[in-house]
């Protein structure tokens, strides 16, 4: 069964993606239905009646007692899906300076409206971002995902590093305050100086001030002069 054959409600889609999702952040290799079910705020009947229409559709392996996993269809309709929202994310962010929780609500919509096409078009408009607004790696669909090696938190850095900002685990306040400086996921830094509780960065031509309890909320990469400003 070709999954461009399929036509799949957008509750059906929320499914594979919450389970996709559960697999990247909790690091399950299965994903019990009582997750599922909080994830997607709904009762465990509901998430087995759903479960077991997504079997039959081959789109999941379902254990009971145990839990759900993706079929290699199912996950391929989930990343598609994922890649589409994290993209809509930091385009919403980046371009039309939303507040990132406006952003997700948005971009939550869109996935499921966005073919490839136009998927394409938008990754090529964003120079192909790596990184979504909260730091999650957008999955290429085409290649296995960049190395996730070489992260440390702006608190470790040196006077004098550049460095690629990969996510943010602060308050919303506090990420949209750093938004508007300008300061998110996939931003080149340099830190120009520390004293007392804060520390002075430099983004583009603009300098600025952030408590240094912050810095340790922020996971950063050192990049050099002569590297390209973009993760690898």
């Amino acid at each position: 069964m070709d999954y461009n054959t399929l036509s799949l409600s957008e509750n059906e889609e929320m499914y594979l993606i919450s389970i996709a999702e559960l697999v990247e952040t909790q690091e399950l290799a299965i994903v019990p239905l009582s997750s599922l079910a909080e994830a997607l705020a709904i009762n465990a009947a509901s998430a087995n009646q759903m479960v077991r229409k997504l079997e039959e559709l081959q789109l999941v392996h379902y254990q009971p007692y145990k839990g759900v996993t993706l079929t290699e269809q199912g996950r391929s309709i989930a990343i598609r899906r994922i890649r589409n929202r994290r993209l809509w994310e930091v385009f919403l962010v980046q371009h039309l300076e939303l507040p990132l929780d406006k952003a997700e609500t948005l971009a939550c919509g869109f996935e499921h409206l966005t073919d490839e096409g136009v998927c394409a078009r938008l990754a090529k408009y964003l120079e192909n971002p790596v990184f979504d607004p909260h730091g999650h790696l957008i999955p290429d669909c085409l290649q296995e995902a960049p190395p996730d090696s070489g992260w440390f938190t702006l608190n470790e850095a040196q006077i004098g590093d550049r460095l690629l900002v990969r996510q943010m685990k602060s308050d919303a306040a506090t990420r949209a305050f750093l938004a508007a400086e300008g300061l998110y996921p996939g931003a080149v830094i340099q830190l120009i100086a520390t004293g007392g509780s804060g520390f002075l960065l430099q983004l583009k031509d603009n300098r600025f001030m952030i408590d240094q309890e912050i810095t340790a909320q922020i996971l950063v990469r050192r990049i050099n002069n002569n590297q390209e400003d973009t993760p690898q």
